[in-house]
């Protein structure tokens, strides 16, 4: 019998930038739990989320009227997250992202101009 491993994850809210809005998960895939392992501020509405190809980098839209994209890397040990960069998203209102195939582009998707 094959033994499943614990799967972890992340979820971003609408949340202030002074708020807990990105949150690192586990799901025991045996059990069904889900737990919190950590949350980090720093991020306003964390509304739209993407992993690397490569598992390494997350990348999270930040839905406010100027948005911003924020770049994290994933810690190949413990899985938590740590902010490389922010950068604007030159739109209003980020609502997507997205890496291509081959990780070397982000594409961004915006409710409206600024």
């Amino acid at each position: 019998m094959t033994v499943q491993r614990e799967r972890h994850f992340y979820v971003g809210t609408y949340a202030s930038e002074e708020e807990e809005s990105l949150f690192h998960c586990i799901l025991d895939p045996v059990s069904g739990e889900m737990r919190v392992v950590s949350g980090m501020g720093g991020i306003e509405n964390s509304s739209y989320l993407t992993v690397s190809p490569s598992r390494n980098h997350l990348y999270a839209a930040s839905e406010k009227e100027y948005g911003e994209i924020f770049s994290y890397t994933i810690d190949s040990e413990t899985k938590e997250l740590h902010l490389n960069d922010r950068k604007p998203s030159e739109g209003a209102s980020p609502c997507y992202v997205e890496t291509t195939p081959d990780g070397k582009m982000l594409l961004v998707a915006n409710y409206g101009g600024c």
